[in-house]
C-alpha cells in the first residue's frame, strides 16, 4: 500500500519556509504537482532551486483580489494545504483594531478564499479533492495571552467542521491539523528558552514539543486516500496538551515507510471483521502479532492464512481467566482493543444483563488488556502505542443506543486519562471512532436502502466506511508517524460528527 499523489496537483500556502516548505517538497517527493505560494521572494527561489519542478508564486495572500487574480491561472488543484498563518502574543487589554484585522486577514479570511477557489474549481470538474488547513492547539484551548490568535484558530476549526458538511456529498474533505509547538527554525529560537519552554512542556504529558515531520506525516495522510472517511476532523498533534484541559517491510506511504519489525503486537476481537484485518496489516509491517478472540475456529482459520501469528482463545468478559490468559503472554508493544459487542433498543426495555454484558466486554475488558499491557512496558521502561476501536456513538447521540453509547463514552474519557497518566513515560492512547463499516455483518445489516438512507443522509460523504479505512487509521496511529498524537479520538465517519 503506497501513499502516491501521482497526477494530482496541489497549493501550500505558506510555503516559503517551516511546515509549509517541508510540506510542499515531501508532496512532490511523492509525486504530485506541487504550486507553493508565499510571500518571501528569497525563499521561494531557494525553494525552487532545491526543487525545480515546484511552480512557485509570490503572493501576499491578505489581499483579497490580488489573491483571486493570481490563483485563477495555476490550473486545477486537486490538494490543499492551507498553512500560511501567523502567531499573536498580547494580552486583551492591549489590543488594537489593526492586531485583530491582520491576524483574521492571514488567518482566517485568506484561507476562506483560498478555499473557495479551489472548491469552485473542483465542483465544476465534478473532481474529488482533499483539504488540510493548519490550526493549533489554540483552537482547542484557551492559551494566556493569545486571545485573537485563539479566535482565529476557532474560526479555522468551525470553518473546517462546517466545509466538510456542505462539501462531502461531492467527496470533497476538509480536516485541520491543530499542532502544539513546533520546533522550527522560529520555534527552537523562541522555545529553547527553559524560562520560556518548561511551563509549557509541564502541560505536555510526552513532555516535548512537536517536530514539523510530525506535521507533515499528519498532513500527508489526512490528503491521501487512507483518511477516505475521515472528514470535519480537527487532529490534535499536540502530546496530549488538550486532554488536560478537556475533552515483513511494507511501503505503506511511499518513501514513508512504516515498518513494525521487532514490535510484538496484541489484537483483540481479532478473528473476524476488522480486528481480522488490522492482524493481517501489522504482519505485512512486520510486527510479531498475538490475536486474542473468543471463536477458536476462526482464529485457527486465521492462523492458516497468517502462520506466523500466535492465537489465544479466550473470553475476555471474565477477568480472571483473562488475567490467567495473558500471563505468560510476554512483551507487547502494540495493542489494539477492538473486541466489542453493541446490544440495541429502546432504554425502556433495557435489562440489567444487557448493561452487564456490554460494559464486561466494551469497557471492562479494555481496562484490564490495556492495565496488563502498561504494567509491562512501565517494567520493561518501554515506549508503546495503543488504539482502542471506539464509534461515532460516543461522540453524539444514536437512537436506541443509550447503552452503547454510554460505554464508548468510557472508552473515550479513558483513553483521554490514560493518555495524561502515561505520557511522561511515552506510552501514547488514542481511540478510533468510526461510523458505520462494512464488514460482512455490516453489510447484512445496511445494505437495505430503507435502513441506510437516513443514516447515509447525515454523512456528508454519502456512504460508510471500509474496513481497510479504519485499518489504515489504526496503523498510522500505532506507528512513529503519529508520535506526537497521544489522547485523540479521531472520527472515522464521513463527517457525521460535525453535521
Amino acid at each position: 500500500m503506497d501513499i502516491s499523489f501521482k497526477g494530482k496537483r496541489a497549493l501550500i500556502t505558506g510555503a516559503s519556509r517551516g511546515i509549509g516548505k517541508s510540506i510542499a517538497v515531501k508532496l512532490n517527493k511523492l509525486g504530485a504537482e506541487v504550486v507553493a505560494v508565499g510571500r518571501s521572494e528569497t525563499h521561494l527561489a531557494s525553494l525552487q532551486s532545491e526543487n525545480p519542478s515546484i511552480q512557485v508564486v509570490k503572493l501576499d495572500i491578505t489581499d483579497w483580489n490580488a489573491t483571486k487574480t493570481a490563483l485563477s491561472n495555476v490550473g486545477p488543484i486537486d490538494l490543499l494545504v492551507n498553512s500560511a498563518g501567523e502567531g499573536f502574543i498580547k494580552p486583551l487589554e492591549d489590543l488594537d483594531e489593526e492586531d485583530i484585522d491582520r491576524i483574521f486577514d492571514l488567518n482566517v479570511k485568506a484561507l476562506i478564499n483560498i478555499t473557495q477557489l479551489v472548491v469552485q474549481d473542483l465542483i465544476k470538474r465534478n473532481a474529488s479533492g482533499s483539504i488540510v488547513n493548519m490550526s493549533s492547539q489554540a483552537g482547542l484551548v484557551g492559551l494566556l495571552h493569545h486571545t485573537v490568535y485563539c479566535a482565529s484558530k476557532g474560526a479555522v476549526d468551525a470553518f473546517t467542521r462546517a466545509c466538510a458538511l456542505e462539501l462531502g456529498s461531492r467527496n470533497i474533505r476538509v480536516n485541520s491539523v491543530n499542532p502544539t509547538v513546533v520546533m522550527t527554525e522560529m520555534g527552537r529560537k523562541w522555545w529553547s528558552d527553559p524560562s520560556r519552554g518548561e511551563s509549557m512542556l509541564a502541560k505536555i504529558p510526552l513532555g516535548r514539543f512537536c517536530e514539523v515531520q510530525e506535521v507533515v506525516d499528519a498532513v500527508v495522510f489526512l490528503l491521501s486516500d487512507k483518511s477516505g472517511m475521515i472528514t470535519g476532523s480537527c487532529l490534535a498533534l499536540d502530546g496530549g496538551f488538550t486532554t488536560t484541559y478537556c475533552l515483513a517491510r511494507i511501503d505503506f506511504w511511499g518513501e514513508m515507510e512504516i515498518n513494525f519489525a521487532g514490535k510484538r503486537a496484541l489484537v483483540t476481537g481479532a478473528s473476524q471483521g476488522i480486528g481480522r484485518d488490522i492482524v493481517k496489516q501489522l504482519v505485512k509491517c512486520g510486527a510479531k502479532v498475538v490475536a486474542v478472540a473468543r471463536n477458536k475456529d476462526l482464529l485457527v482459520s486465521l492462523k492458516q492464512e497468517v502462520p506466523s501469528i500466535e492465537i489465544i482463545p479466550l473470553d475476555l468478559s471474565d477477568w480472571k481467566k483473562t488475567e490467567e490468559g495473558l500471563k505468560g503472554i510476554g512483551a507487547i508493544d502494540l495493542l489494539v482493543n477492538n473486541a466489542g459487542l453493541a446490544i440495541l433498543g429502546p432504554l425502556t426495555e433495557v435489562k440489567e444483563e444487557d448493561v452487564d454484558r456490554l460494559f464486561a466486554i466494551n469497557v471492562k475488558s479494555l481496562i484490564q488488556v490495556t492495565k496488563i499491557v502498561v504494567k509491562d512496558l512501565l517494567a520493561r521502561n518501554t515506549p508503546g502505542s495503543i488504539v482502542n476501536i471506539s464509534s461515532q456513538a460516543s461522540l453524539v447521540g444514536l437512537n436506541n443506543h443509550t447503552v452503547y453509547c454510554a460505554t464508548k463514552g468510557a472508552v473515550d474519557a479513558f483513553t483521554r486519562a490514560v493518555a495524561l497518566e502515561y505520557g511522561p513515560r511515552n506510552i501514547r492512547i488514542n481511540s478510533v471512532n468510526p461510523t458505520v463499516i462494512m464488514t460482512d455483518m455490516g453489510k447484512l445489516g445496511w445494505s437495505d436502502p430503507k435502513v441506510a438512507g437516513p443514516m447515509l443522509e447525515k454523512i456528508p460523504l454519502r456512504r460508510f466506511g471500509e474496513v481497510s479505512e479504519v485499518v489504515d487509521a489504526v496503523t498510522y496511529l500505532l506507528s512513529d508517524r503519529s508520535s506526537m498524537i497521544t489522547g485523540t479520538c479521531l472520527p472515522i465517519d464521513g463527517g457525521y460528527v460535525s453535521s
